[in-house]
């Protein structure tokens, strides 16, 4: 598996992204290929969104957050589009004045740009990740996370399966999209590297139009969904 970041130009609000992938893969002498899979930030997709904002970060957190967890030292810990995240996913890097708000709608967006890149470069298979960071329970530093996916199975089941010894295996899935998240942003930066676009070649992944299984569990379904939810006595 070969992972390359793409150097772009910098994305300002209501960017074309489209254009914007275009001529920074042109510039870096690079293509997208059949059974690639290209990453993006979701950053930038917000900034092409125009998802901006002046005021108050702590009132934008009560109005973009799905449900707000927990108040700490560190900051308003929030659920946002099925995501354990802080602050509602908002952030002041990357843009000289005001907030960057999550994505709005960001599955019908992928969904749509997936077309749009099908068509733009003429494939038939290809996969697409939009990522963000997360600071996860109990460990140090920050990784990645696949907000959203098209092309391809994000989740691969290997329940009857048998191990190294022969036994079957009756509960393990891969989240293989987190995992490639994880991996381009390694190579991609999330600094002042302004490769806000990677691609994936060589990925072990099933192509397909129509992903079965999600990459999200729902809050009640959640083996630390009470543990989220448990008020403080």
């Amino acid at each position: 598996m070969l992972i390359t970041a793409v150097k772009s130009n910098k994305i300002l609000p209501r960017a074309d992204l489209l254009s914007e992938l275009v001529l920074a893969l042109k510039k870096s002498n690079l293509k997208l290929r059949e059974k690639d899979i290209l990453i993006i930030t979701s950053k930038v997709v917000a900034l092409a969104q125009n998802r901006v904002v002046e005021g108050d970060k702590a009132e934008w957190i009560k109005k973009e957050a799905d449900k707000v967890l927990y108040q700490t030292k560190h900051g308003i810990i929030t659920i946002k589009d099925g995501i354990l995240a802080m602050s509602a996913g908002i952030d002041r890097s990357n843009i000289k004045d005001g907030l960057i708000l999550y994505p709005k709608n960001l599955k019908k967006w992928t969904n749509g740009f997936y077309k749009d890149i099908k068509k733009e470069f003429k494939l038939k298979k290809v996969g697409l990740i939009i990522t963000d960071s997360r600071s996860q329970p109990l460990r140090s530093g920050s990784s990645a996370v696949a907000c959203a996916h098209a092309g391809f199975e994000g989740v691969e089941f290997l329940k009857g399966k048998p191990d190294i010894f022969g036994k079957k295996l009756r509960f393990s899935r891969v989240n293989k999209a987190d995992m490639f998240a994880n991996a381009a942003v390694v190579v991609m930066g999330e600094s002042n590297e302004q490769t806000p676009f990677a691609i994936i070649k060589n990925a072990p992944v099933t192509f397909t139009d129509r992903p079965r299984h999600p990459l999200k569990v729902p809050l009640r379904r959640d083996i630390y969904g009470n543990f989220l939810t448990k008020k403080k006595r």
